[in-house]
């Protein structure tokens, strides 16, 4: 697996009050990439980039606030609104044992404990109540798993797989028939 440049985290949402700060929609709730100190990059609606590097971080009930270096006005904020942001992986900060940055799992394969093919990692989607693996099966279907214990047994990411212990019927295409 390569590691990509920078990952999208998500996007600048609205303008907060009139100095340009900023609130972000993520796709963590948490976000650990949104620090002080880390550079995003923020790709405007017509495809233009700007790097930002992040001064203030607030979290608010409804999203995180930033203030970011080059947005000092309301018309800088409103300049920004929509857009896409990234973070480059090396300004990542490091995981706890047994977390796993999305990127990481796209591409492994699935198997069950005894080493049967179940698919592969398609995307991991953030979930209401926990992250969703997204699967394509060997027959071709896509199934959403969930990413929670004690469906998964075990996370390999240099071996490029996922063990998981599979519920009757969840995988299975005959159960989308029934």
């Amino acid at each position: 697996m390569t590691t990509p440049a920078r990952i999208h985290v998500g996007r600048v949402a609205r303008p907060h009050g009139l100095k340009g700060e900023l609130k972000l929609s993520t796709f963590d709730h948490d976000a650990p990439s949104i620090r002080v100190g880390v550079s995003l990059i923020l790709v405007l609606k017509d495809g233009a980039q700007r790097t930002e590097k992040i001064e203030v971080v607030r979290h608010a009930p409804d999203g995180i606030l930033v203030v970011l270096s080059g947005i000092r006005s309301r018309e800088d904020a409103d300049g920004v609104t929509g857009a896409d942001i990234h973070v480059e992986t090396q300004q990542l900060p490091p995981l706890g044992r047994d977390e796993h940055w999305a990127f990481e799992l796209v591409g492994c394969a699935v198997v069950d404990p005894s080493g049967k093919a179940l698919g592969t990692i398609t995307a991991v989607d953030e979930g209401t109540a926990h992250a969703l693996l997204r699967v394509k099966t060997p027959g071709g279907e896509e199934r959403e798993l969930p990413f929670v214990e004690p469906f998964v047994e075990r996370v390999d990411t240099a071996a490029r797989t996922v063990v998981l212990r599979p519920i009757p019927g969840m995988l299975d295409d005959d159960a989308l028939d029934a």
